[in-house]
């Protein structure tokens, strides 16, 4: 049985935070570890008529990347990637790290190349999202790394995030009304 409070969640997420519409196309960035999560947000983007679409990254594979790839590749731009930006009427950024340290060990000069090549499709994202073409938002999943890195249980960590999201009132979109007023 899924817990009450990722309804919630995704509720809150689909219809308040990025207030989805029929017919809009979302986009949804999180790890394999918040797929409750994402299964939520999926089920509610449906009901309300959207395309929700799960772009799921592998724990390992950005460290592999930096380390693996070359100069060339560091500095493609997958298509899909490009798509989202530039098109996509939504896009949600579900936190959800396993290995908050993954890229401690990366070199600073090959993450300054990816930064650079991304420079303009982020202004893109920036402009688009400062004109309300697209509604984007960004949330985090509680995984044992974040609860390690706050010095916490996950049980506790799930508590504590699920609490300052409200997601344990019955209706969270009122308190964030209420919040955002």
């Amino acid at each position: 049985m899924t817990d009450i409070r990722l309804q919630r969640m995704a509720h809150t997420l689909v219809h308040y935070s990025l207030a989805l519409k029929k017919g809009d196309r979302l986009a949804i960035d999180a790890g394999p570890v918040a797929a409750p999560l994402v299964r939520e947000v999926m089920r509610e983007a449906y009901r309300v008529g959207a395309y929700p679409e799960p772009f799921i990254t592998l724990p390992g594979v950005r460290e592999m990347m930096f380390q693996e790839s070359s100069d060339e590749q560091l500095a493609y731009i997958p298509a899909a990637r490009r798509v989202i930006y530039e098109h996509y009427e939504t896009l949600l950024e579900i936190r959800s790290e396993e290995n908050t340290q993954e890229l401690s060990a990366v070199d600073p000069g090959r993450m300054a190349i990816r930064q650079q090549v991304w420079g303009d499709l982020v202004k893109t994202f920036m402009n688009r999202s400062a004109e309300g073409s697209l509604r984007w938002c960004s949330t985090l999943f509680p995984t044992n790394a974040y609860a390690q890195d706050a010095h916490m249980s996950l049980g506790d960590f799930e508590e504590f995030v699920y609490g300052a999201c409200f997601l344990n009132d019955e209706n969270p979109i009122t308190r964030w009304q209420e919040f955002s007023a």
